[in-house]
């Protein structure tokens, strides 16, 4: 009794510590390794070119117990062909990665993913053009990820989504190249193919960096209506134009949203960070004003159309807990730690919007 006693202390504070203290701690003895393995490889990272990712897959793959103790699982490749030059204008010696990877690579993947009964969150990343790779090795018959609840893929990786049953909840991997794809930079069908496979799954949150459209949001509401946590992350957008839609979320209680200045609700500070080097402290002051006023209006927009939404969220600029009572709605900004009851109505909101507030006239 004392000694599971002791393990179950001792399992507490490792769970506390960081890696590297995980791994120094599991050198000690025998007793040690068994007690800090489980939380060693419990987050398990494969990074690099295709080279390096060949190699710690095969590795791994030998181990059958380092395989049962991973939760999440992280693959993520990134290659460079080596066409950059030096300031003088002159290649630089690099020559390059290997741009595919080894023919073998893929159905390896696919075995160490089957190996894992413990996995239930998986990022996968990789390079655009060898997506279809992958998909074909992962269309085997039969072929199930039933403990992953987790899903984090790059472009054009939808096909691990019917593989995964359990799923609650998805977000799109790497922010420039989801919004910058080459395939998908016209017809953003990367993002259009991942919502739709998530149709009919009970998907509870979900995010994306994305030029966001009310396109887009329109084809996400009629794969997922019953999200409980969106993150609409990435461009800039009119927080206006996608209201309507977005009230249809019936029971959407999380809600992030892109910086302030980016939702077309009156902020436009400069975006050069020199420009701020002459200001006077006034000129300082109407921009804080400026800020708070268009963060407020924002607020004011989702807590009237989408009554359902609790905490909303702004990329750079901090959440609010919103509240609804018999006096009316308040919030409280968690950034500030300040209680803000709501006074005006959208009508007002909009007539604000007319205004011509210093850094650009709102229409």
């Amino acid at each position: 009794m004392d000694q599971l006693l002791l393990e179950d202390i001792l399992l507490y504070i490792l769970d506390k510590v960081d890696r590297e203290s995980l791994l120094n701690t599991s050198l000690v003895n025998r007793f040690w390794r068994r007690v800090a393995l489980p939380n060693v490889f419990r987050w398990t990272r494969i990074s690099g070119n295709w080279k390096v990712a060949g190699s710690q897959v095969e590795r791994i793959l030998r181990c059958d117990m380092i395989c049962s103790l991973v939760h999440k699982f992280i693959f993520r490749v990134e290659v460079w062909d080596g066409t950059y030059y030096t300031l003088a204008g002159t290649p630089l010696p690099f020559s390059g990665d290997r741009m595919l990877p080894n023919c073998h690579l893929p159905t390896q993947l696919v075995k160490l993913l089957c190996k894992m009964p413990n996995l239930t969150s998986l990022e996968f990343f990789v390079p655009e053009d060898t997506t279809p790779l992958f998909a074909d090795a992962f269309s085997e018959d039969g072929l199930r990820l039933p403990s992953i609840s987790k899903l984090s893929v790059s472009p054009f990786c939808h096909f691990l989504v019917r593989l995964c049953p359990g799923l609650r909840q998805v977000a799109t991997s790497g922010e420039w190249q989801w919004m910058h794809s080459r395939r998908g930079a016209l017809n953003r069908s990367h993002s259009f193919a991942l919502m739709k496979s998530l149709a009919g799954l009970p998907i509870e949150s979900f995010a994306m960096w994305e030029w966001w459209t009310p396109d887009i949001l329109a084809a996400l509401f009629e794969s997922l209506p019953n999200l409980k946590s969106l993150r609409m992350s990435g461009g800039g957008y009119r927080l206006k134009d996608h209201l309507t839609i977005l009230s249809q979320f019936n029971e959407l209680e999380s809600l992030e949203l892109a910086s302030v200045s980016y939702l077309s609700v009156g902020y436009h500070p400069p975006k050069c960070g020199s420009a701020y080097d002459g200001m006077t402290q006034e000129e300082h002051d109407f921009l804080d004003r400026q800020f708070t006023a268009a963060k407020e209006r924002a607020i004011i927009y989702v807590a009237y159309a989408c009554p359902t939404v609790k905490r909303l969220s702004f990329s750079a600029n901090g959440s609010v807990i919103i509240r609804h009572n018999k006096h009316g709605i308040s919030y409280f900004d968690e950034e500030t730690n300040v209680f803000h009851e709501i006074s005006k109505d959208m009508n007002a909101v909009d007539s604000e919007l007319e205004v011509d507030l210093g850094y650009g006239l709102e229409v």
